[in-house]
């Protein structure tokens, strides 16, 4: 796998030369408002929703995708990108899923911290995959390559949590293949948006040591 690592303009559709490849014929790109369509699409489709807390709103427009998208896209850092589009080659300009990853120190608004201990930089994730391409790897491929290619080679993290509804079986094994720990469950820990429900969610933990501090990609 290789990176690119250059500086570009967030919000400028020519990240797109910013590419992370996986495996086969899937790779990352920064996401884009190239992305609006698929990603209005997405969030329309209830078999991925039923595992988000967004959306905010039924049926998801256009302009809300483009909303949502211009927020992910604009950070405090404003030279490299945190929310990734998952891409085929087979499908070269179209989004197959995402993933972000939000870092504590430029996310100074997280509404939840896993562990208040913690004095140093962590990270934690939200992602998604179309249906049609799950049960191949590709998040986990994802996952690890987030972890390393950003959190551990460009930012030096060594803490990371994930999070997902209680008993959505895919990211649990998603956050437990790439070495997670399952910590705890918290009781009424999420709001999902539409329709509107107070959700049990799972958290996971991993810590990057010297034995681990590279993950297998």
């Amino acid at each position: 796998m290789d990176s690119q690592k250059v500086g570009l303009e967030l919000g400028d559709d020519s990240q797109i030369d910013l590419k992370i490849d996986l495996f086969g014929d899937y790779y990352l790109t920064p996401l884009s408002l190239n992305d609006t369509q698929d990603f209005c699409n997405d969030f329309n489709n209830t078999e991925i929703t039923q595992y988000l807390r967004s959306p905010r709103t039924i049926p998801y427009t256009l302009d809300d995708a483009r909303e949502q998208i211009e927020k992910m896209i604009t950070t405090k850092d404003g030279t490299f990108p945190f929310c990734w589009g998952i891409r085929d080659v087979q499908r070269p300009h179209s989004l197959i899923g995402n993933i972000v990853i939000h870092i504590s120190s430029m996310v100074g608004e997280m509404k939840y911290v896993p562990n208040p201990e913690l004095r140093e930089v962590f990270a934690s994730f939200g992602f998604y995959l179309n249906p049609k391409y799950q049960s191949k790897g590709i998040m986990t491929a994802c996952l690890k390559a987030v972890i390393q290619k950003i959190g551990v080679e460009r930012y030096g993290i060594k803490h990371y949590y994930g999070e997902c509804f209680a008993g959505n079986i895919g990211s649990r094994k998603t956050f437990e293949k790439c070495g997670f720990k399952y910590i705890r469950t918290i009781k009424d820990g999420v709001v999902k948006y539409n329709p509107r429900q107070v959700k049990d969610s799972e958290v996971f933990e991993l810590v990057l040591t010297g034995e681990n501090s590279l993950l297998v990609l």
